[in-house]
């Protein structure tokens, strides 16, 4: 996907980002619904106004043209990724093209993709706590959202992505064993720099983490 589709999404998200507390733990829902009931609380609303979003969707679009013509075109593949393993240690990945098949597990992961028009790519969707934002709704209505909240290591083998976004907990051996066991099997993975062991919580990781999706795609 050409960047110039991503570049103003990009802004928007980092934006929204500066004024959030991402230092703080993330709230949860105090009674996890089942799936069913998510996909229900997750559906567009039906009085929206189409006319309305048809503007803004064209706006967007003519916005992020503009932008496109100062900052670039599209990225160059292979494309070198600095991520980490489940223990926290740097690793690179690298993508020979952007991603068609990702799985994206947990609210951040989720929200991301969809906030960056990218819910095309999403394989399936796993683990809201939350209902996501309204104007990410339509979006989500039209990802594969699983009956697990965190997808065994079963489940993620036979959807066969190419790429995985969560949190590092993930990747315990309890759930789908450490990122190097996927990359191996050509599967790049990707998580959020937040849940890192004993890693920092920081705006700096967040800002770093939506600028690498966005070369990524």
């Amino acid at each position: 996907m050409k960047n110039r589709y991503l570049s103003t999404r990009i802004m928007a998200i980092m934006m929204a980002a500066a004024m959030a507390v991402s230092a703080a733990p993330a709230a949860f829902a105090a009674e996890r619904a089942d799936s069913e009931t998510i996909k229900e609380d997750n559906q567009p609303a039906a009085d929206a106004d189409s006319d309305t979003q048809e503007d803004a969707d064209a706006q967007d679009s003519a916005d992020a043209d503009k932008t496109a013509d100062a900052e670039g075109t599209k990225t160059e593949y292979p494309l070198t990724i600095t991520t980490y393993d489940y223990d926290g240690n740097e690793i690179e990945t690298t993508y020979e093209k952007a991603p068609e098949k990702v799985l994206a597990v947990y609210q951040g992961s989720i929200e991301t993709m969809l906030a960056l028009g990218l819910e095309d790519r999403l394989v399936a969707t796993a683990g809201l706590d939350n209902e996501v934002p309204d104007e990410l709704k339509d979006a989500f209505s039209k990802t594969n959202y699983l009956d697990e909240f965190t997808p065994s290591l079963e489940t993620v083998t036979m959807l066969e992505p190419d790429m995985i976004l969560s949190w590092s907990s993930l990747f315990s051996d309890k759930n789908l064993g450490n990122v190097t066991d996927w990359i191996d099997k050509g599967c790049n993975t990707y998580y959020n720099t937040n849940t890192r062991p004993d890693g920092d919580r920081t705006l700096e990781n967040e800002f770093t983490d939506i600028l690498n999706l966005g070369k990524i795609f």
